[in-house]
């Protein structure tokens, strides 16, 4: 990518994360002490990355810095949701193409049992799914099939691993002022466009501009 910014003569810094969390504190500074007035950020790595990238950038005073995707993850389900290819660099043409940014809708949570609050842009849950993803992202596949493009799979080795441990829980969901109780939930999320998972197609209708349950 970087041939192609000096090609093209465009003024960019890299910046690059050393750990779990730190691209929070990447997109903070960015945020906070950007002097261009066009600046973008663009994203290169996966959903987590650009979830983290999010996080940092609305607690700056630039919340609102159009954000770009390059997508190189495990997944790449935000990617697949809202058209950005998936091949590097046919998406960064995709960014530099661009000529105005485009709105989306952005999730915000706020988890009371650690006091914990966020950002989410492809979906948030509770039960089966949660636990899939903390599993894979543990997993030392996940880091060897990502070697060899194969991250996707890592989710699949890890659904039949947390299947048969997770047991369902009850449920009292909040939507317009009405409650609505689940005896038994096993999954439960709410998505930002269809897919989930890395490719698992949940929810078909799910749109990046109308948030469904």
């Amino acid at each position: 990518m970087q041939p192609i910014f000096e090609q093209r003569h465009l003024d960019y810094q890299v910046k690059v994360s050393q750990y779990a969390g730190h691209t929070i504190e990447l997109a903070k500074q960015i945020g906070n002490f950007a002097t261009h007035d066009q600046a973008v950020l663009i994203v290169v790595g996966g959903d987590g990355t650009l979830n983290q990238a999010l996080t940092g950038l609305r607690a700056t005073k630039t919340p609102l810095m159009p954000l770009a995707y390059v997508p190189t993850g495990s997944g790449n389900d935000f990617a697949r949701g809202t058209d950005i290819n998936q091949d590097p660099l046919k998406a960064l043409e995709q960014i530099l193409s661009a000529t105005q940014p485009v709105s989306i809708d952005v999730g915000q949570y706020s988890e009371t049992t650690h006091h914990h609050a966020g950002y989410f842009v492809n979906n948030i849950g509770i039960g089966f799914d949660a636990a899939v993803v903390a599993s894979t992202n543990h997993s030392k596949a996940k880091q060897w099939l990502n070697r060899v493009h194969l991250g996707n799979l890592a989710y699949g080795f890890n659904v039949l691993k947390v299947l048969f441990k997770r047991k369902p829980f009850a449920l009292t969901v909040n939507v317009d002022g009405q409650q609505i109780m689940i005896p038994d939930a096993f999954l439960v999320t709410t998505t930002n466009h269809p897919y989930f998972g890395g490719g698992v197609k949940i929810l078909p209708a799910a749109s990046p501009d109308r948030w469904q349950t």
